[in-house]
């Protein structure tokens, strides 16, 4: 275990040194990214059937979305790309952090805390087919159990990662809310990451359970089973093998894009040095995210006249070699090459 979490901090470490190398425009680029992917991913977790256009135009704030569980995840996860978030020191601060994620998400009226703080009722959580475990009851247990995860989470003399795993097994077996309770676990994970590390793996960690997600259950159910006798060494094995998987995963794919970043492109064109500079803008967006990059962008990056760019924008469709999408009144370009980000 204790060489496990060795290979997650180097690698995680290794990870961010990537990151930074990239400037600061394909930083936001990546960033955006990770951002569409890890909303789809809890999406998945949940059950939500959304593809990165439906997420992408809610995040550019240019439809309207009629399904509220979705709005409701995309601005927990715009609340951590802000970082806005606060130290976690009373029961209250817990309470208030979940009605914001989840204003206007409950899928019915049941589903509303009705406690004091949380909920008062029994709630019983299922595999799919039968109940595999309850939650605390009464709502005083569940107070005093959400005490001790505050408790527990304030310690610094513990592994990052190792008190992320320990305090989401607390709240996933406190299950302190009706509904909501693995969404909100794992976004508690995200956050206190971004706020110790301000690693990128913060934006992914939803991704890589997702990815993980029968071996994510299986270890939540395993640490249950009575015979366990409250072993967790099992359950914290797995969650940091996930981990490491979903960190190398980001990993090779930000090294393989670098490189093509990287790498002279084989296309003759003939352009000037500031049709060039759009090109290459264009070019980079084409690698880094999957709908590509709009004029504003453009104009902000390279700092070219309008003029200058629907000039150029002209003469790249002219010779065929831009893709183009709409979202609003905004048109998103990308250049036509081979491992292109693909939208699904």
């Amino acid at each position: 275990m204790n060489q496990l979490l060795l290979e997650v901090n180097k690698i995680q470490f290794q990870l961010d040194l990537l990151f930074n190398s990239f400037s600061d425009d394909q930083k936001k680029m990546i960033e955006q990214t990770f951002l569409l992917d890890e909303i789809q991913s809890t999406n998945k977790t949940e059950n939500i059937f959304s593809t990165r256009s439906d997420i992408f135009e809610v995040l550019k704030d240019v439809t309207s979305v009629h399904n509220r569980k979705i709005v409701s995840i995309i601005n927990s996860y715009r609340y951590l790309e802000k970082n806005k978030y606060e130290d976690f020191t009373s029961l209250h601060s817990i309470r208030n952090l979940y009605d914001l994620l989840m204003e206007n998400a409950y899928e019915s009226a049941k589903d509303i805390p009705d406690g004091e703080i949380f909920r008062k009722g029994s709630v019983h959580i299922s595999d799919g087919f039968k109940s595999i475990q309850d939650g605390f009851y009464p709502e005083n247990m569940i107070q005093k159990g959400m005490e001790e995860y505050l408790l527990f989470n304030q310690k610094e003399d513990i592994d990052i990662y190792l008190k992320l795993i320990l305090t989401h097994f607390m709240i996933e077996t406190i299950h302190p809310f009706y509904d909501g309770n693995g969404r909100f676990g794992r976004y508690l994970m995200s956050l206190e990451l971004s706020k110790t590390r301000n690693t990128i793996f913060s934006y992914f960690l939803s991704t890589s359970i997702n990815k993980n997600k029968k071996k994510y259950y299986n270890a939540l159910k395993n640490a249950r089973d009575i015979h366990e006798f409250g072993c967790l060494n099992s359950y914290v094995k797995l969650m940091l093998e996930i981990f490491l998987d979903g960190i190398q995963c980001i990993f090779l794919d930000l090294q393989g894009k670098k490189k093509r970043i990287e790498q002279n492109d084989p296309k003759e064109l003939l352009l000037s040095k500031s049709e060039l500079k759009i090109y290459n803008c264009i070019r980079e967006a084409s690698i880094l995210t999957y709908f590509g990059i709009c004029n504003q962008e453009i104009l902000e990056i390279t700092g070219v006249s309008k003029r200058t760019l629907m000039s150029t924008l002209k003469k790249l469709r002219e010779q065929n070699l831009m893709l183009e999408v709409k979202f609003g009144k905004a048109q998103y370009h990308k250049i036509q090459m081979e491992g292109m980000l693909v939208d699904a």
